[in-house]
């Protein structure tokens, strides 16, 4: 994707092909998941609060991720 030859790069429906396909194998939770840097951890307070809020969406019917109406 970062060729610098435009025509050796990915059209945008490849790229949104690639996208869903990895989005598909994916669980719920997973993508509800922090994205947490590997030497880092959340402290407690933080992922209480994430998983709370993850929670309310989840419960609203709400996506991990949107789709485009």
């Amino acid at each position: 994707m970062t060729n610098k030859d435009p025509t050796q790069r990915p059209t945008m429906d490849e790229v949104m092909d690639r996208f869903e396909k990895l989005v598909e194998g994916l669980e719920e939770w997973t993508l509800r998941s922090p994205v947490v840097d590997t030497d880092d951890r959340l402290s407690i307070i933080g992922a209480l609060y994430h998983w709370a809020k993850q929670l309310i969406y989840a419960v609203r019917g709400l996506p991990a991720i949107p789709k485009a109406s």
